[in-house]
């Protein structure tokens, strides 16, 4: 059975993905980091359809934690065939605004957790056919935002870290590429909350294909790259935005 480790999949768009894969026959591992109860739902999710999960615990951006999960995952298997970097934080706020402990909390899931889960999958990697590194980030480094300086500096990163570690690691044939979504129906819950649902009939009014971006969306374009025929897509960012981002 092949796997997949997607870390954040205890909701939103890792939870999306990890269902996804799930249901093409991959043993997934769920991660979560603070929210137990919501990875046990997708865990509770996956196996009453009759698929194949592991729940884990993670602080994606913490070395020893990082080391942690792959001991844990040791003990199913050797082999990844697939890991999904997206963890992460946003907290939102200008130059002025933005606190110094925000801009950390967004930094630290991304470039230190997308670093080290990496890091240390690559001996699992190693053993699979089909080897690839997928991260999720935004389409921020295409459209920055004035307003949300440490979301383009995240993605930013991202960017120059899947172009390095995509030429380092085809020595191995493990592929790495990015997916870059544009606003997804998960974060609805967070807009109707914070008193603005009609943020999500605006975007979909204003994007090009009328709709906005779903989980499954990005699952399957992470499937896509995964199935390359020729296994010859690698450094690359596939934005999912119904080509919002080229506005």
């Amino acid at each position: 059975m092949k796997s997949i480790l997607i870390t954040g999949s205890s909701q939103g768009i890792g939870k999306g993905i990890a269902l996804h894969f799930a249901a093409l026959g991959y043993h997934v591992f769920v991660t979560y980091h603070t929210h137990k109860e919501l990875g046990e739902q997708v865990l509770d999710e996956i196996k009453k359809n009759g698929w194949s999960a592991t729940l884990i615990q993670v602080d994606a951006g913490n070395e020893a934690s990082v080391q942690s999960l792959y001991k844990s995952i040791a003990a199913t298997t050797d082999t990844l065939d697939i890991l999904v970097n997206s963890a992460g934080a946003e907290c939102g706020g200008n130059l002025e605004t933005l606190t110094f402990n925000e801009w950390k909390k967004t930094l630290y899931p991304r470039l230190d957790g997308y670093f080290l889960c990496t890091k240390y999958a690559v001996p699992f990697l190693k053993k699979s056919d089909n080897p690839n590194v997928i991260c999720i980030m935004s389409s921020l480094y295409e459209n920055v935002d004035p307003e949300d300086p440490s979301a383009c500096t995240a993605d930013g990163g991202t960017v120059s870290f899947i172009k390095a570690i995509a030429v380092y690691l085809a020595k191995y044939k493990i592929r790495t590429n990015g997916v870059g979504p544009s606003e997804v129906e998960t974060s609805l819950p967070y807009w109707v909350k914070n008193g603005s649902p009609e943020f999500f009939t605006q975007i979909a009014k204003d994007n090009p294909l009328g709709r906005i971006c779903t989980s499954k969306d990005v699952a399957q374009t992470i499937q896509l790259l995964v199935e390359d025929p020729g296994k010859f897509l690698n450094g690359n960012i596939i934005y999912v935005t119904g080509g919002n981002h080229l506005k």
